[in-house]
């Protein structure tokens, strides 16, 4: 084979892998992307929840909201001081962005609380990822009611807890 043409096979053959290395580069940033959105949006709920006010009567505001996922979606009714609420029209705020892209999909892709947010302490969860939401035996991010967010593999106590004070 002619010494041009076995240069030219090399320079083929590094296009090709550098070509897939970069695929598979961009395919982590958007999957880390993706992730990074999912502990915001549970951050910037939490952060909206730690607005509430302290007085006792205000707090009784939290048993009239709806337990499980209804309580994301009716954050109207949330006895909060802000009177910015972190949902939008469409609601991308609930909607988890690893499951699928977020623009076509309605509803909401995290558990709520199990009970009153009012009875919970500050370190138990307070919402999480649906069982699921970031693949098959893979956990998620639980948010704690002093709004931390933490990411949780599926054997984690944070994640085992999650499932007895979240529900869907």
């Amino acid at each position: 084979m002619p010494q041009g043409i076995r240069g030219y096979w090399f320079i083929a053959a590094l296009a090709l892998l550098l070509a897939c290395l970069a695929i598979v580069f961009f395919t982590n940033v958007k999957r880390r992307t993706a992730h990074e959105q999912c502990a915001l949006n549970l951050k910037l709920l939490g952060m909206t929840i730690a607005g509430a006010s302290p007085d006792p009567k205000v707090q009784q505001g939290w048993d009239a909201v709806p337990n499980g996922v209804g309580f994301w979606l009716n954050h109207d009714r949330w006895p909060v001081l802000s009177p910015v609420r972190p949902v939008n029209a469409r609601q991308q705020m609930v909607l988890c962005p690893v499951v699928a892209p977020v623009k076509r999909r309605t509803g909401c892709d995290y558990r709520g609380p199990a009970r009153s947010v009012r009875l919970l302490q500050p370190e138990e969860p307070l919402g999480a990822d649906k069982i699921g939401n970031h693949g098959p035996g893979r956990g998620g991010y639980v948010l704690t009611k002093n709004g931390e967010v933490f990411d949780c593999k599926e054997t984690d106590p944070l994640w085992v807890k999650a499932a007895e004070t979240t529900s869907e």
